[in-house]
C-alpha cells in the first residue's frame, strides 16, 4: 500500500506541472505555453453572448474573455480588465448621448442631442436614431434629420453613439407628435412647421431646400407643392402669408385682408394689409430694420438658425451657381420655383407659374431689395414692400 500511495502522489504531482497541447500536429509544444491549441482547419470558439448577458456575469475575474454578439458593428471579442469590459485594444463603448430633443415637422423630425462624455477613449464614428416605427437614421453629429414619417403620428426617438469598441446604451427617449397638414396647403404660421432639410451651396452657405410653408422641395419649376408662402416684407409668421395652392397657377389666400395699416411690428392678426398710399408699406410709420437679425423681435420668419439673406448673399449664390434665368434657377441645387408674388395694392396673387420673386433683408430708402427671375434674365431691384 505504501508503494501504491507514493506512485499515485508522484503521478498527481507530474499532472499539475504538465503542459497541455490539443491537436494532431506533432510540432513540439511552445515552452512558454501552458495550453496550446493547434489546427490547420479549426479555430478556438469562446463563449458567445449578447452585451446584456455579458454585463449580467456576476463578479467576472480580470482576463475573462467572451465573444459579444452585438458589440461593435458586427460583434467583437470583449475582455474584462478587472474594472470594465473592453475590446482587445483596451477601448470601451461610449456612454449614451444626452438631452435629446425632437423638433417636429409634417413628414420629418430633427433630432438634436449632446455628444456623450466620456466617449469611451476613441472617437465617436456615428450616431443612430431609432424611432418607434422600427426605422433608423444614421449621422455623424447632431442634429440628425429623420425622414419618411407619417403626418399626425406620434413617435418616440432614442439615440445611440458608436465608436471603435461598439455601441452605447440608448439615450433617454424623446417623444413628438408630427403636424398633420393637408396636401398642398402652405400654412405659414407659428403652429405649422416647414420641414428643415439643409443643403450646402458651393459658396459654403447653408440653405433650406424649400420655401417657407412648402411641403417639399420643388420637383419641377412649377411644382405648386413647393411654392410656399407669400410674405409682406418685414412681417413675421402671423398667418398673413398663408396660401392654399391647388395648381401651379391657382392659389388662394387662407386669411382675409384689410386696408388698415399696422402701427407696430406685430399687427396682431393674420390679415394681409393692402395699401395704395406711397410708400405702399403695411406698417405706418415704416420700419426698415426688420428681417435683418435673427431675433424674434425683428420678425425673422425663418426657423431657428436661419435668416432672410442679404441682397449680396443672393446675388453671390446666383452667380456661383450659374443662375441666369428661370431654367437655370430650377436646375441649380437651390431648386427655385415660379411661385409669383402678391400685389401690395389689392392682395392679388400674380405671375404664379411664370416667374420667381424673393425678398432680401436689405432696404434702399423706402423700398426693399428683391430678386426677380424671368424666363430669360434676372433683375435685382428695390421693390415696394
Amino acid at each position: 500500500m505504501k508503494k501504491l500511495l507514493y506512485l499515485t502522489l508522484l503521478l498527481f504531482s507530474i499532472y499539475l506541472n504538465a503542459q497541455v497541447k490539443i491537436g494532431s500536429n506533432t510540432t513540439i509544444l511552445n515552452a512558454a505555453s501552458l495550453l496550446e491549441l493547434e489546427s490547420n482547419s479549426k479555430g478556438f470558439l469562446p463563449p458567445r453572448m449578447t452585451n446584456v448577458q455579458k454585463m449580467a456575469i456576476t463578479s467576472p475575474p480580470a482576463g475573462l474573455i467572451v465573444w459579444c454578439t452585438d458589440c461593435g458593428f458586427y460583434g467583437g471579442t470583449r475582455v474584462f480588465n478587472g474594472v470594465i469590459w473592453t475590446n482587445m485594444l483596451g477601448d470601451i463603448e461610449p456612454s449614451a448621448p444626452t438631452s435629446p430633443i425632437a423638433t417636429i415637422g409634417n413628414t420629418q423630425a430633427k433630432i438634436s442631442f449632446t455628444a456623450p462624455l466620456p466617449n469611451g477613449g476613441s472617437a465617436i464614428t456615428s450616431y443612430t436614431v431609432t424611432f418607434s416605427s422600427g426605422l433608423t437614421a444614421i449621422g455623424i453629429s447632431s442634429p440628425i434629420i429623420v425622414s419618411g414619417l407619417t403626418p399626425g403620428t406620434s413617435y418616440t426617438f432614442t439615440v445611440i453613439a458608436t465608436n471603435a469598441a461598439g455601441n452605447s446604451v440608448a439615450s433617454v427617449a424623446t417623444s413628438a407628435v408630427l403636424t398633420a397638414v393637408a396636401s398642398g396647403n402652405a400654412s405659414c404660421n407659428s403652429n405649422s412647421f416647414t420641414d428643415i432639410v439643409e443643403i450646402i451651396s458651393i459658396t459654403g452657405k447653408t440653405w433650406m431646400d424649400r420655401n417657407l410653408g412648402a411641403s417639399r422641395a420643388g420637383t419641377t419649376a412649377t411644382d405648386y407643392m413647393a411654392y410656399g408662402c407669400l410674405f409682406q416684407w418685414g412681417r413675421g409668421n402671423d398667418g398673413h402669408a398663408s396660401i392654399s395652392w391647388t395648381s401651379s397657377t391657382v392659389g388662394t389666400a387662407v386669411n382675409g385682408s384689410t386696408t388698415t395699416r399696422a402701427t407696430s411690428d406685430v399687427p396682431g392678426d393674420a390679415l394681409f394689409i393692402k395699401t395704395a398710399a406711397d410708400p405702399n408699406d403695411w406698417r405706418n410709420p415704416q420700419s426698415v430694420t426688420l428681417w435683418q437679425t435673427s431675433g424674434a423681435t425683428n420678425n425673422n420668419p425663418c426657423p431657428s438658425g436661419f435668416l432672410v439673406p442679404t441682397n449680396l448673399q443672393i446675388t453671390n449664390e446666383l452667380t456661383a451657381n450659374g443662375i441666369t434665368n428661370g431654367a437655370t434657377a430650377f436646375s441649380s441645387p437651390l431648386k427655385i420655383v415660379k411661385a409669383g408674388y402678391r400685389y401690395f395694392n389689392d392682395g392679388s396673387i400674380q405671375n404664379e407659374g411664370l416667374y420667381s420673386y424673393f425678398w432680401s433683408s436689405v432696404v434702399s430708402g423706402v423700398n426693399a431689395f428683391a430678386e426677380y427671375i424671368d424666363t430669360t434674365y434676372i433683375l435685382s431691384n428695390p421693390f415696394q414692400k
